[in-house]
């Protein structure tokens, strides 16, 4: 298996996440003007900090020797490392465990719509979006997905 190759490709998702995290960066400034919008932005910076080290170091790897195999490891890789990344402005933001960032990160990320955390409406409405999560009146949750529906 090509390690090198893999982790070459993790740049892309990772990339990915920095931008998302940095839009919503903007939006919170833009629209919201509270005071989390560093979070977003030291998450942002987090995530690319890692993206440009991960390409740096692997930029010379061959994407001609990915195969199936690398494409496995690829994709469960991205899953994993794009939920922590993704977990990081839950877990500035609010007082979760890390755990409980990372569930809600991969939660939003599948749009499943299963949540820890409580009090919902109380919560940033760019952070719900964010994580995809939205209560409705009725008490009831949806994923992103069923939210922009």
């Amino acid at each position: 298996m090509n390690v090198n190759s893999t982790i070459r490709l993790l740049f892309w998702p990772i990339i990915w996440m920095a931008s998302i995290q940095l839009g919503f960066a903007f939006i919170g400034f833009i629209v919201f003007r509270d005071k989390t919008v560093s979070q977003f932005v030291y998450a942002s910076f987090i995530s690319a900090a890692i993206a440009f080290a991960l390409h740096f170091r692997y930029r010379k790897a061959p994407l001609s020797k990915v195969f199936f195999r690398e494409a496995l490891a690829f994709a469960t890789v991205t899953w994993i490392v794009v939920g922590i990344l993704g977990a990081l402005p839950i877990l500035f933001i609010t007082e979760v465990t890390f755990t409980d960032a990372v569930f809600e990160s991969i939660s939003a990320l599948t749009t499943t719509g299963a949540t820890i955390l409580t009090g919902l409406v109380r919560i940033l409405v760019y952070l719900n979006r964010y994580s995809g999560e939205y209560e409705h009146p009725d008490g009831s949750h949806a994923g992103l997905g069923s939210f922009l529906a």
